[in-house]
């Protein structure tokens, strides 16, 4: 279910979280 919603998703838009996603755990 997840993969189909991300494949769905722009390429940018996944950039994006994944970015913010290793952002958060650097902050932690």
């Amino acid at each position: 279910m997840l993969v189909v919603l991300l494949t769905k998703i722009e390429p940018s838009t996944l950039i994006l979280f994944f970015l913010l996603g290793t952002f958060s755990v650097k902050v932690r």
